[in-house]
């Protein structure tokens, strides 16, 4: 399908691995003009496998969205944007048993990164973008249910949501639209290895539609009709690809 998207500056932050990675892939054969962001080096490397056998080259940056001047030193080398994906976040354990520093600061520090740092990026890219421009945030559904022993991730994708439509209220006068996608349980690396397995098997019963956690990337089909000229007239919601888990 083609979404009509060629040679439209995609810059994904967080387009290193998992969902971010397959969304890189997806703009990438849309003909989009793809730039992947992470704090971590891997960046590079998923930079080059995303340019073997294709002439649709992907540009890498290397920053921390937690570092303001990191982040407005490097969307100020980006140029004109089209469509931001703020992807970027961390999924750690922050149990409610737990009332150590080590686990406060973990709390504080998810918050950093999956609040602040994605609303930050959003604030660096506005200035750079234009009417018609598209702003897409990674929520969860752990942003529309809970999620043991995630409380601080929970919150943390719960505060996305709303920050998507106070953004499109503030945005929308600049005809820049603000949406998010939240992903049902996904067989992401981060998932795999953080989650236990009888809560992978509870995740993947809970699907009403071909129970079984979600590949990373059946959820690009929804990036890419926000990123559209089908979605011109959207702003402020949230699309959940979950197979029916939080119908349920």
């Amino acid at each position: 399908m083609n979404f009509g998207l060629n040679d439209r500056h995609v810059v994904i932050v967080g387009g290193n691995r998992g969902i971010g990675l397959e969304i890189a892939k997806g703009f990438q054969e849309q003909g989009a003009r793809v730039t992947i962001t992470s704090e971590h080096e891997s960046v590079f490397e998923a930079q080059a496998g995303l340019n073997q056998g294709t002439a649709k080259k992907v540009e890498a940056i290397q920053f921390d969205i937690t570092d303001r001047d990191a982040v407005d030193a490097a969307f100020a080398r980006l140029g004109s944007i089209d469509v931001l994906v703020n992807n970027s976040g961390v999924f750690w354990d922050t149990p409610s048993d737990d009332r150590s520093a080590k686990n406060y600061d973990t709390f504080v520090k998810q918050l950093m990164i999956n609040v602040v740092g994605t609303w930050w990026c959003a604030m660096a890219a506005v200035p750079h973008m234009k009417d018609g421009g598209r702003i897409i945030f990674t929520s969860s559904i752990s942003g529309r249910l809970g999620s043991p022993k995630h409380s601080g991730y929970a919150a943390s994708k719960h505060a996305i949501l709303g920050m998507v439509k106070s953004l499109a209220k503030d945005l929308g006068p600049l005809g820049i639209s603000v949406n998010a996608v939240c992903p049902g349980s996904s067989a992401t690396d981060t998932n795999l290895r953080s989650l236990p397995l009888e809560r992978q098997q509870l995740a993947a019963r809970n699907m009403a539609l071909h129970p079984g956690l979600l590949d990373p990337a059946d959820h690009v089909g929804s990036y890419l009709f926000l990123a559209s000229a089908a979605a011109a007239h959207i702003t402020g919601q949230t699309i959940t690809v979950d197979r029916g888990q939080t119908c349920i």
